[in-house]
């Protein structure tokens, strides 16, 4: 009896298990054969991106999947189904667009902030990471706070000045800050009027400026004059674009836009072949470094070489 019992469960859960499985993966755990890239802005940077996946995954190296490229309105009206299509979103207006859609498809989006995917997914409680993931822009915490130590180790005090959007921030890099043996100094504003006289007061207790992306502190209107007044004040500010060291600041720590392309053809590579699924958002893993060599002469101080810096906090990742 109990051994007649034994095999009929079996033969129950042989035939239903698989069935069971693909319900609890969902199209997350599906293989990609299809990538569908989708796009809210025509600019030169979104192009670029573009036409890097594109040739990495049609030319190589690696699998080839095909890969098509439609605006989020050519995606919300077209009928056909692509079996194993995996959608990527290009930047923020086109990750926003495709998840108003809500479409059972999973979906990768790139060249998107994680403020911006975090405020997604809290505004559309139907999404969650297995279906709709992500490759951030901003740069992993722990980085940061090693190159603040490499770039500057005999300066302690590290300035933050945040806004709404940056907050959400805080915890994190504190923590990495405190990792490195180096202490978090915070001003948080919510008033434009507010900005001159957060960062004045933040400066005068910080020996550096770690500036986290947030488009209310750091906008086109702003930045020039915050880092007008951190160089007046003699502070240098590790900042997290090309744009910020072209502007005056001292170091900028980036994931430029061709290399979040390789790293999102290189996701969608290892989903093609059944060696991931489309979970976690990640951080990058490549980026570069930039230094304003005028400022640095200005402010009296050497940094090591871009290269150097970046070889260092490259060979600290590989033996995490």
């Amino acid at each position: 009896m109990g051994r007649a019992l034994f095999a009929a469960l079996r033969g129950l859960l042989s035939g239903w298990l698989p069935a069971l499985l693909a319900i609890w993966c969902g199209t997350a755990c599906a293989q990609v054969s299809q990538v569908t890239l989708v796009l809210a802005e025509d600019t030169e940077v979104h192009r670029q991106v573009v036409a890097t996946i594109q040739g990495i995954l049609e030319q190589g190296p690696g699998p080839r999947i095909p890969s098509r490229t439609l605006t989020v309105k050519e995606l919300a009206v077209r009928n056909e189904r692509i079996s194993g299509e995996l959608l990527v979103p290009v930047g923020t207006l086109a990750a926003q667009g495709v998840a108003a859609l809500d479409l059972p498809i999973p979906t990768l989006n790139t060249l998107i902030p994680k403020q911006v995917y975090e405020k997604i997914l809290q505004g559309q409680p139907s999404l969650d990471a297995r279906r709709f993931s992500a490759l951030f822009l901003d740069q992993p915490p722990r980085r940061q706070a090693r190159l603040a130590k490499l770039a500057f180790p005999d300066r302690q005090r590290v300035g933050m000045l945040l806004g709404p959007d940056s907050s959400a921030s805080q915890a994190a890099v504190t923590a990495a800050l405190r990792a490195q043996g180096l202490q978090a100094v915070v001003e948080k504003t919510v008033s434009t009027d507010d900005l001159a006289v957060a960062l004045n007061r933040l400066l005068g207790q910080s020996d550096l400026l770690l500036a986290l992306p947030d488009p209310f502190v750091y906008n086109r209107n702003t930045l020039a004059n915050l880092l007008l007044i951190t160089f007046r004040i003699q502070k240098p500010v590790l900042g997290y674009s090309q744009a910020n060291v072209r502007a005056g600041a001292l170091l900028a720590l980036y994931t430029s836009p061709v290399q979040a392309a390789r790293q999102t053809a290189e996701i969608v590579q290892a989903l093609s072949v059944g060696r991931a699924t489309l979970g976690a958002p990640q951080y990058p893993k490549y980026f570069e470094l930039a230094i304003n060599d005028t400022v640095a002469r200005s402010l009296g101080i050497s940094l090591p070489q871009e290269a150097v810096l970046r070889a260092r906090l490259e060979a600290m990742e590989s033996a995490d």
